[in-house]
């Protein structure tokens, strides 16, 4: 009798098997006639059976899946700026670390305030991203997602200070959700200027069509309520005729220019074309009026300007740019009337990265492309302005400035600027025409701790320091000389 038990359960297993088999082998073949009359052959009870006992695993595995992903979403949310504590309060910055340094023959110390609650993260391998401005006695931020806050000045002196958070109406403003999200859209840049803010963004001109754009709102501590400043008539489609497309080559940078106007810079996104296109202002650094809106380009052939400085004392502009795979480059506009062209995508000390190549072989584009941009090494051999210096290979070069005497303790034309993979910040020294007498790179730290990755620093001139925003804290990092 057990036997026999023993026999029919063998049995009923093996007939699920078969059956799970021909439910397989039907998915996967639909239109197979002979599959289907086996599968008619199976009573109704086994295959309910099989069903909900054996597939089962599958939908649960799926589920599963599903679950991970939500899960993997939320971990990877930005915080929003109703979600922080003590809203229209503060958020407490937990003092970290002083280190000392030697930096142009000279002693300094690095305190850093770690930001434990703005989990502001667009970038791989960083916990925060935000943009700096100082006015007024005050230290502004605002992070890659819309969050707006200031730390008094007095503050800087304690080993505790306070983020006070200002609240905005930027989502009745930016309705893009991945500007909320972890990707690449979000805020690129801020400037105060003139009890005004104006914050760059990665703007949906129209559906998957995206520029680089301006808002502003009038400065208030309480609330800031944003307008649209200004907007380029152009954009890039993500599902553009080359098949490439990034938002992290937007540009964005804002500085104080003369005669009542902005230098703004913009990303060519990936479509290389509009470089050398003087008909757009993509790929280009330009002016903008403020009073009337007016545009004027400054410069083409620009890929990814990433840092910005206007020289009011000697009327020229020093801009960073990021290469492809290598050259990153420091460019120097002596301005005139002319519209200097550095080159992009006809000259680069870069290459191409791989990917690139790869998408352009696969559309058989790849001869069309190379003649668009074939990269020549030389700069000024097809009329275009050679950098001030290149980097292969590349740096992340960042934001850039030009350091006064009070803080270098030296008569030279010196500029500082950030940089993101090599977690390090560069000067170079300068002669009366503006070339490199001396350069290096300047790790924070020593050469074996690289120290993190700067987008965004600052110069504050009354309080003779540099303040930095350290992504990977992420922290804020006041550099001052020791006295």
């Amino acid at each position: 009798m057990i036997k026999k038990i023993k026999l029919k359960y063998i049995f009923v297993i093996f007939l699920i098997l078969i059956t799970f088999f021909i439910f397989k082998m039907v998915g996967s073949y639909p239109d197979n006639y002979y599959l289907k009359k086996i599968k008619n052959i199976v009573p109704t009870n086994l295959k309910v059976f099989v069903k909900e006992n054996i597939t089962v695993h599958k939908t649960y595995q799926l589920l599963k899946k599903n679950y991970d992903i939500q899960t993997k979403n939320l971990n990877n949310a930005l915080i929003d700026a109703d979600d922080l504590p003590n809203q229209m309060g503060f958020i407490p910055a937990e003092y970290a670390t002083t280190t000392n340094l030697t930096l142009f023959e000279k002693n300094f110390s690095l305190e850093k305030f770690k930001l434990s609650y703005l989990t502001t993260a667009k970038h791989r391998g960083t916990k925060g991203n935000s943009y700096l401005d100082y006015y007024q006695n005050k230290l502004f931020i605002a992070t890659a997602n819309g969050i707006f806050s200031y730390v008094d000045i007095s503050e800087f002196n304690k080993n505790l200070f306070r983020l006070n958070v200002i609240k905005s109406n930027l989502k009745k403003i930016i309705k893009h959700e991945k500007f909320y999200q972890k990707s690449s859209f979000g805020i690129k840049d801020m400037l105060i200027f003139k009890d005004n803010i104006y914050i760059s963004y990665t703007k949906q001109l129209e559906k998957n069509c995206f520029n680089t754009s301006i808002v502003s709102a009038k400065l208030n501590l309480s609330e800031l309520n944003f307008e649209d400043f200004y907007t380029p008539d152009i954009c890039v489609n993500v599902n553009n005729e080359y098949g490439e497309f990034n938002a992290h080559h937007a540009g964005g940078r804002i500085v104080v220019y003369k005669d009542n106007k902005l230098l703004f810079s913009t990303g060519e996104f990936r479509f290389r074309d509009h470089a050398q296109d003087e008909t757009n202002v993509l790929g280009k650094i330009i002016s903008i009026d403020i009073s009337d809106k007016k545009v004027k380009i400054l410069s083409v052939g620009h890929r990814n300007p990433q840092g910005l400085f206007y020289d009011s004392v000697n009327n020229l502009i020093i801009s960073t740019e990021h290469g492809p795979k290598g050259g990153d480059e420091i460019n120097i506009n002596l301005i005139d009337n002319k519209i200097k062209n550095f080159g992009w995508p006809i000259s680069s000390y870069g290459e191409h990265y791989p990917g690139v190549t790869k998408i352009h072989t696969n559309n058989k584009n790849l001869k069309k492309f190379l003649k668009t941009a074939p990269l020549h090494k030389s700069h000024k051999k097809y009329g275009y302005e050679e950098p001030l210096k290149y980097f292969v290979p590349s740096i992340g070069i960042s934001e850039i400035l030009k350091l006064n005497q009070k803080f270098t303790d030296s008569n030279a034309y010196i500029i500082l600027s950030s940089s993101l993979n090599g977690r390090s910040l560069y000067y170079a020294s300068l002669d009366s025409n503006y070339k490199i007498i001396e350069d290096k790179l300047l790790f924070i730290g020593n050469e074996d701790i690289l120290g993190e990755r700067v987008r965004d620093f600052i110069y504050i001139e009354e309080l003779n320091k540099i303040v930095l925003f350290f992504e990977e804290s992420p922290s804020i990092g006041i550099l001052s000389p020791n006295l």
